[in-house]
């Protein structure tokens, strides 16, 4: 019978000493010592089920001929009268039972033969999450031995949030390995985005952060586009290595792209990690068969502390993670007015030209309200947790909303297309279009970065949306197609053969 093969790999000894394969010390899911004791902890199984499990493997391996002993019979570091020490009456009964019906039933090869936590196996089959503390010294420890690895490197972005999900002093923990960068969520565009443009984009933006990217992917966790593509790119960069690791903040759906890599390459599905769309799920560096010779090193999801969602209960973090295809909102506002996005982030239009366009590149499940400056702080006390939801009204772990002012200006460039993106870490970002001076005030919670930069979307920002309310906003008219040349993509990727000085605004 054709067994994976156990002998670890000579490119990346560094990695190999934090991790291990075959022995049943480690939960397949998350990575995180398996125990028996303490159930409200990581890796804990409840005592008859690992009784269970351990037993099942025994008599597995002696009807498929495999010697007993050695890394393919269960965990050598627990006995039986260990086992039997912990258990309850009703724990003893259980295992009983389980333990005869199995003793019936010849033991069937295809039976996954390694162990999940209780965490990961009620993730799985039920969908219930059990929230684990986790200190962020440890997620940063196991991520130490990439550095001095031999291994291709893959970071996995969101597009929706690139800065917020951008690993922090990324190079530092990859070193001098190559990096491509895989853009998850590519099929959460809005229509007619270029994505020869954002390719372009993200690698600028990359590259200005130093994480030494050598490619830039685009991809869909979630409806597997762009997978292929991918999967071609890391086979060509891989090269003479053997090894792949696959590094991201939490949230940005490494999980399940791991999942289809393995697939992919001929992994076997029983070693899946598990998927959740709970930040931190993967608690340890796991490694996992990756074709004929080589290892995929899943490394932990990676808190960043500037993002919004770390404060977010499970419910609000799905509302504010978008699931389907954006729909920009687009508003024209002068200035006094305010445009909550939900009860989590402001945006006060202080000074500046009258007839500005703010597009707000947020989750479709967000409710817009848009008011009177002076009206603000009234509603947002009045309102928050109820209209203004999410934060839900039981939230007590999200901080006080506190105040970033900003300046810029456009007195040069095109009226039609937006000149600055306002990113909201864990949310989305906010375009400026027109011409002239402005202030903007922007309230989000402490410790969640508020930052600028070049805009993703420039002409999308107000090119080509129809009309989408949404909460109290209002259409204010509706642009039709409006098609503008993109000096970013050259003559031959234009979306339209237009006039480039035929524009609808001035």
């Amino acid at each position: 019978m054709d067994r994976v093969r156990s002998t670890p790999s000579d490119e990346s000894p560094a990695l190999l000493r934090h991790t291990s394969v075959d022995d049943m010390k480690t939960c397949v899911g998350c990575g995180s010592e398996l125990q028996t004791e303490r159930s409200m902890e990581l890796g804990y199984v409840p005592p008859h089920k690992f009784l269970q499990h351990k037993l099942w493997r025994q008599t597995a391996d002696a009807s498929l001929g495999l010697a007993q002993g050695g890394s393919e019979s269960g965990i050598a570091d627990f006995t039986l009268n260990d086992l039997f020490g912990r258990l309850t009456p009703h724990s003893v009964a259980a295992a009983d039972n389980e333990l005869q019906n199995a003793a019936s039933t010849p033991p069937e090869p295809s039976r996954p033969r390694r162990l999940t936590c209780q965490r990961c196996y009620e993730l799985e089959h039920y969908g219930k999450v059990t929230p684990a503390a986790v200190d962020a010294a440890h997620f940063l420890e196991a991520i130490k031995p990439i550095r001095d690895s031999n291994a291709l490197v893959v970071n996995i972005v969101d597009i929706f949030d690139f800065q917020g999900s951008f690993i922090p002093a990324f190079r530092k923990y990859s070193g001098s390995n190559p990096v491509i960068i895989a853009a998850n969520k590519v099929d959460l565009l809005p229509d007619g985005v270029q994505l020869a443009r954002v390719k372009e984009w993200l690698h600028r933006e990359a590259k200005a952060l130093g994480s030494g990217v050598v490619s830039v992917k685009l991809f869909s966790a979630k409806t597997g586009e762009g997978i292929d593509d991918l999967a071609s790119a890391i086979e060509w960069y891989r090269g003479a290595r053997s090894d792949v690791v696959v590094m991201g903040c939490a949230n940005v759906g490494k999980s399940t792209l791991i999942n289809k890599l393995i697939e992919k390459f001929k992994g076997p599905k029983q070693r899946k990690v598990t998927v959740s769309a709970v930040p931190g799920t993967t608690l340890s560096l796991i490694r996992l068969p990756f074709g004929e010779n080589g290892w995929l090193f899943d490394t932990p999801g990676i808190f960043s502390d500037k993002q919004i969602i770390r404060y977010l209960s499970e419910e609000d973090i799905k509302k504010v993670t978008p699931s389907k295809r954006l729909k920009p909102v687009v508003e024209r506002i002068s200035p006094g007015k305010t445009i909550f996005i939900a009860g989590l982030a402001r945006v006060d239009y202080v000074s500046g030209p009258d007839g500005m366009f703010f597009t707000f590149f947020t989750s479709n499940e967000l409710y817009l309200h848009k008011t009177l400056t002076e009206k603000a702080d009234e509603i947002y006390l009045d309102k928050r947790g109820s209209m203004l939801n999410p934060p839900s009204i039981l939230n007590k772990k999200l901080p006080a909303l506190i105040e970033h002012n900003l300046e810029f200006e456009n007195f040069d460039g095109p009226a039609d297309r937006a000149y600055v993106d306002i990113t909201l870490a864990g949310l989305g970002w906010v375009s400026v279009t027109g011409r002239g001076k402005v202030t903007i005030r922007v309230w989000y919670p402490a410790g969640c970065a508020v930052g600028h930069r070049s805009p993703l979307m420039p002409f999308e920002s107000i090119r080509g949306l129809k009309p989408n309310p949404r909460g109290n906003m209002k259409p204010y008219l509706d642009l039709g197609d409006v098609h503008v040349y993109d000096p970013d993509l050259g003559p031959s990727r234009q979306g339209s053969t237009s006039d480039p000085t035929n524009s609808t605004f001035s």
